[in-house]
């Protein structure tokens, strides 16, 4: 009797630790705009970024924001000298 109540108690236990824990985390997409610094202006690094971005919330009031960037495959190193 013992052994079946401890059994079913360590199996209980194992089934708790094994289930995937899911994050309630709502995402949401929303239009993005890159606009001049103070302005309303749409800034010449707009071209760079996606039209839109998600909006991500933990349920404790953090958010997290994510985007695309593109960047031309031939980007020049950051060498500060021009060649």
């Amino acid at each position: 009797m013992h052994k079946k109540l401890i059994i079913s108690l360590a199996l209980a236990f194992i089934a708790l630790f094994a289930l995937p824990i899911s994050v309630n985390a709502d995402t949401q997409t929303v239009p993005l705009a890159v606009l001049k610094d103070g302005t309303n202006d749409t800034s010449y690094a707009a071209s760079y970024f996606a039209h839109s971005a998600n909006v991500t919330s933990d349920d404790n009031g953090i958010y997290t924001i994510t985007s695309t960037v593109t960047t031309s495959k031939k980007a020049r190193g950051l060498s500060g000298t021009d060649s």
